[in-house]
C-alpha cells in the first residue's frame, strides 16, 4: 500500500461541504441576532416615548470662596531674634503687604478660589520662608473657612537667620491648600 491518503470522494464535494457548514453557521447566527435586534429596538422605543425624568442639573458645582491673603508679621527683625506669622483668610483686605504670587487672583487682590459648595471649608496652610527657620519645625496648619467669613487663624513661630549684611529682605510665602488640590500663594516681605 501507498503512504499517500486517498480522497474519499471527488474534490468538489469538501467545498460543497465547507459551503453548506459557512452558510449553516450563518444562518444560525441571523436566526440569533434578529430577535435580540428587534427586542432591544422594541425597549429603546419604549423609553423614548415615555416623560422625561424631572432633574436639576448642576451646571457650576464649584463655590466661589475668593479671599484676601492676610499675613500678619513684623515689618523689621533683628537676627536671631523669635517672632510670630499669624496666616488668615479675610474678605477684607487687612494686610496688603501680602501680595498673591501665583493660584487664580481676582481683580481686587484676592485669591479667587472655586472650592465645592459648602458651608465651611478645612484649608490647609504651608509656611516657608526665605531668611527665617521655622521655630518648632511644623510649618502645615490647618484654617477653617466658613462660606461667609473669614477664616481662623493659625500662627507660626519664625526664627529670623543671622545674615551677613546689616539689613536683608526676608520674604515670607504662605500656600494655600484644600484636600491636597492647589487654591494659591501669597508672600510678604520682611526687613532682618
Amino acid at each position: 500500500m501507498s503512504d499517500r491518503l486517498v480522497p474519499s470522494g471527488p474534490p468538489h464535494n469538501n467545498r460543497r461541504r465547507k459551503l453548506i457548514i459557512v452558510l449553516f453557521l450563518t444562518l444560525g447566527f441571523l436566526v440569533v441576532l434578529i430577535p435580540a435586534f428587534l427586542i432591544s429596538l422594541r425597549n429603546s422605543s419604549r423609553l423614548l416615548s415615555q416623560r422625561p425624568i424631572d432633574a436639576k442639573i448642576v451646571i457650576n458645582s464649584r463655590a466661589e470662596a475668593s479671599r484676601f491673603p492676610t499675613i500678619e508679621a513684623p515689618e523689621a527683625v533683628s537676627a536671631n531674634q523669635e517672632f510670630s506669622v499669624q496666616v488668615s483668610l479675610t474678605k477684607e483686605l487687612e494686610t496688603p503687604e501680602a501680595k498673591v504670587i501665583a493660584g487664580p487672583t481676582t481683580n481686587e487682590g484676592r485669591i479667587g478660589a472655586q472650592l465645592p459648595p459648602q458651608d465651611v471649608w478645612e484649608i490647609s496652610v504651608v509656611l516657608s520662608a526665605n531668611g527665617f527657620d521655622v521655630s518648632n519645625g511644623e510649618n502645615q496648619r490647618t484654617i477653617i473657612l466658613p462660606k461667609d467669613q473669614n477664616s481662623s487663624p493659625v500662627v507660626f513661630e519664625l526664627r529670623a537667620k543671622p545674615v551677613g549684611a546689616a539689613k536683608k529682605i526676608g520674604k515670607v510665602f504662605a500656600t494655600f491648600y484644600f484636600k491636597s488640590a492647589f487654591v494659591g500663594r501669597a508672600m510678604r516681605e520682611s526687613q532682618d
